[in-house]
């Protein structure tokens, strides 16, 4: 009597330790790709949101305007804006706004 009850009881063990182990391996299949499809949903979108602004904003003719704000501050004077990288950061700056001004646009996040 006491090998039955043995046995089973060895039985039963062995089969809620395949359980678990099923469960947790289903578990872990599951988590890796929800982590996988929002990765994928969320860098896309990402990825596609900022290389449509980035061709919006090379199509404005901020890089021109630019260069005209820039043209009439040649020679010493310029040498210094320049060394202390003023043109980019005049860029930057324009950017900076005309990015905002993009965003305080869309209906959810503005």
């Amino acid at each position: 009597m006491g090998e039955i009850v043995s046995g089973f009881f060895s039985k039963l063990i062995q089969w809620i330790e395949y359980g678990l182990t099923y469960c947790a391996g289903m578990l872990v299949g599951i988590l890796d790709a929800s982590t996988y499809y929002v990765n994928v949903v969320f860098l896309g979108l990402f990825n596609l949101i900022f290389d449509e602004l980035e061709t919006l904003l090379d199509s404005s003719g901020l890089d021109d305007f630019v260069e005209t704000i820039n043209a009439p501050l040649e020679g010493g004077l310029g040498y210094y804006l320049d060394l202390m990288l003023v043109p980019e950061a005049i860029t930057a700056t324009v950017g900076a706004y005309f990015v905002r001004f993009l965003i305080r646009r869309l209906p959810v996040v503005g």
